[in-house]
């Protein structure tokens, strides 16, 4: 009767030693924020050439028109702004320790007009492949 009474007692440890495992876990998370920029759509963009419907029509509606800042210059559409993003995320949750890390990652493209809405130049950084997930360490 006594022995049974001592592995009875030792019951509560075994069974919180059984769910240690369980109480550990590994997240990945993945966010984007719409498709990424083609970059054979961005090369199509002239410079002298294209105009502001041609880069609509190549990238679709921007993400953010700029505006002339000149004093005494009308309102005037100066840039056309794309931006998309990638986030990659991982947490590792550990009994005593965890970790989380975050990466986000960017497709940009910049477009600037001239006064006859004709594009000057174009400013490209295609990145947003490269987010990656890992540990913080």
């Amino acid at each position: 009767m006594r022995g049974m009474q001592m592995r009875l007692s030792h019951l509560p440890r075994l069974l919180l030693l059984a769910l240690v495992p369980f109480a550990s876990s590994c997240v990945l998370a993945h966010t984007t924020d719409g498709n990424g920029l083609d970059p054979l759509r961005v090369e199509r963009i002239v410079p002298g050439t294209s105009t502001r419907a041609d880069v609509t029509a190549l990238l679709g509606a921007p993400d953010e028109v700029i505006y002339s800042n000149k004093e005494h210059d009308p309102l005037f559409e100066r840039a056309f702004r794309y931006r998309r993003t990638n986030t990659k995320q991982t947490a590792l949750f550990l009994l005593l320790f965890s970790t989380f890390r975050s990466e986000t990652r960017w497709d940009h493209v910049v477009v600037f007009f001239d006064d006859a809405g004709k594009v000057e130049n174009v400013g490209v950084a295609l990145d947003r492949d490269d987010a990656e997930y890992g540990l913080a360490f």
